[in-house]
């Protein structure tokens, strides 16, 4: 399931990227998916008033946490260059095609995840990691 997701892949070229598997900098892409999820995060909260179980919000703050802030924190430093970029771009449109192969889009696989984070559904692996620290 977690292949659906863009962030996911992201997460998966870093550990690339640290491990020096790949030269190409996730960092950028990192950002990029950073900017969205705190867009969707006050989405969130701005839904939140009519849903009374408001635990999604804080495995949501714990999802962008490990998923985007750790990453980013680690490559703090680093440097993006134009080639960095292009990956990213190629990397999406590999991504756009991927979701077809899997007869599916982007479109429908956020409002999937959307679904399941308002439902307080655990299909992330970082949203089953909190509970197991939490719950």
């Amino acid at each position: 399931m977690i292949d659906l997701f863009f962030s996911y892949w992201i997460f998966l070229w870093f550990f690339l990227y640290i491990f020096k598997f790949t030269s190409y900098n996730p960092k950028f892409a990192f950002i990029i998916a950073l900017l969205c999820a705190i867009i969707y995060f006050f989405y969130l909260l701005f839904i939140s008033t009519s849903i009374p179980n408001k635990t999604f919000i804080y495995k949501y703050i714990f999802e962008i946490f490990l998923n985007k802030i750790i990453p980013l924190l680690f490559l703090y430093h680093s440097k993006i260059f134009l080639k960095d970029i292009f990956f990213t771009s190629i990397l999406f449109i590999i991504y756009l095609f991927y979701l077809f192969l899997k007869n599916t889009n982007i479109l429908n696989s956020y409002l999937h995840l959307h679904y399941s984070i308002i439902h307080n559904q655990n299909i992330l692996p970082f949203f089953k990691l909190y509970d197991s620290f939490f719950s």
